[in-house]
């Protein structure tokens, strides 16, 4: 493994998942993306998923993980 690190950052639909796809295709060691699995846990749980404005996930119990 490499000391390399790169962070891919960008807008929303600008690619940033598919470029990390396609560089874990080729062999380059990744991470998975935590936005969206956030987002898929809080819409499955009745949750807004972050698309409110206030981004609040709610704990497993019930309490919301916010300052």
């Amino acid at each position: 493994m490499s000391d390399h690190f790169f962070v891919v950052t960008g807008g929303p639909g600008a690619g940033k998942t598919s470029l990390i796809t396609e560089l874990a295709c080729r062999g380059f060691h990744t991470v998975l993306e935590s936005g969206r699995t956030i987002i898929r846990e809080e819409m499955q749980n009745g949750g807004h998923g972050c698309w409110s404005g206030t981004c609040a996930p709610t704990a497993p119990h019930g309490r919301s993980q916010a300052p």
